[in-house]
């Protein structure tokens, strides 16, 4: 009998030790899961911060400058040279960033919420399928010298330098051309392509009403469908601008972003979006917009004034090129923002 109850006290305390060893190496491996997933948060951390280092110099003043220093050179065609034989920054004076105003509520505090720039992007991916990517930009291999006069070459420049917001509406004589071959056209590709060098933050558009182009339930026209598609190809950009982790009160939500079908009929949603987004950049951004004109139509008298309204009101630096008669920018815009060409 004694026998069997020291071999079971020796069993139970094998088993205990075994068990305890267990439980040992479990906590270990827990330790070690534990420092690794912190050494991990530690990576991810350093390199947001990296990301957003290097993404606060692309929104320096000294960039916007640049721009402005250097668009003459461009626009005459020696990008390039000028691209080489860039003049050192230190001789450029600073000036500080503009901050956005901030309206105080005596009954409500608007709560703050943390955003990634990769989960808004994921939440308005949706929006590619209502615009063209191919009309945000065009191939610079394609482009064809530009003749400008000092005028407007001057008149682009002071736009580049003065703060924002602020816009220039670049006003042509009607022409019948394709696109390389419309000189208004190509002066706005080519202050893009200077900028897109110079690292500038910069969104663009070209418009155009597509043949075959099939309309949606909802839409009355083409000019409808472009224009709400402008709008959101300018969401889609801002999106890209943005930083890779930031706070707003704003919803950029996957049900915010849902809500925007395609259609005129979430016009004001779009509206809202686009101006929050704004709203959210780091500094001010050059937007260029060529060929408002194509959307002039009566079913857009209501919504294309509106939409120039909200640029004006948001952080953008806007250059509107047309070449044919807009009556709405004509009576949205003063004619000390027109240049006529």
């Amino acid at each position: 009998i004694r026998s069997l109850v020291e071999q079971g006290s020796r069993a139970e305390a094998r088993s205990i030790r075994l068990t305890l060893e267990d439980l040992a190496r479990d906590v270990r491996v827990g330790l070690e899961g534990e420092r690794r997933h912190q050494a991990e948060m530690i990576n991810h951390a350093e390199r947001i911060r990296g990301d957003q280092q290097r993404n606060s110099k692309n929104w320096s003043f000294e960039k916007r400058q640049q721009l402005a220093d250097s668009i003459v050179d461009l626009l005459e065609d020696r990008a390039l040279g000028w691209l080489e034989n860039a003049r050192g920054m230190h001789n450029l004076s600073r000036q500080p960033h503009l901050k956005p105003a901030v309206a105080f509520s005596l009954l409500t505090i608007p709560c703050l919420v943390t955003y990634t720039s990769e989960e808004v992007a994921l939440n308005s991916r949706f929006l590619e399928d209502c615009f063209n990517r191919d009309r945000v930009r065009l191939p610079a291999d394609s482009f064809s010298p530009v003749m400008a006069s000092p005028e407007i070459l001057k008149n682009i420049s002071e736009w580049a330098k003065a703060p924002a917001p602020n816009l220039l509406w670049l006003n042509g004589e009607p022409v019948q051309c394709d696109d390389f071959d419309n000189p208004i056209t190509m002066v706005a590709a080519k202050v893009i392509f200077l900028a897109e060098q110079s690292q500038t933050p910069i969104i663009s558009h070209f418009c155009e009403l597509r043949r075959g182009q099939k309309l949606r339930f909802g839409n009355n026209s083409k000019e409808e469908q472009s224009l709400v598609g402008l709008v959101y190809s300018i969401i889609r950009q801002l999106v890209e601008l943005l930083p890779p982790m930031f706070e707003a009160s704003s919803d950029f939500s996957a049900e915010k972003f849902n809500s925007l079908d395609g259609t005129i009929q979430c016009w004001r949603t779009a509206l809202s979006v686009l101006t929050n987004l704004a709203n959210s950049m780091p500094g001010p951004v050059f937007c260029i917009i060529d060929g408002l004109h194509w959307l002039n139509d009566t079913s857009t008298d209501n919504c294309l004034p509106e939409f120039i309204r909200v640029l004006r009101g948001v952080r953008l630096k806007v250059v509107l090129s047309t070449t044919r008669r807009s009556v709405v920018l004509r009576n949205e815009i003063p004619r000390s923002e027109t240049l006529y060409i």
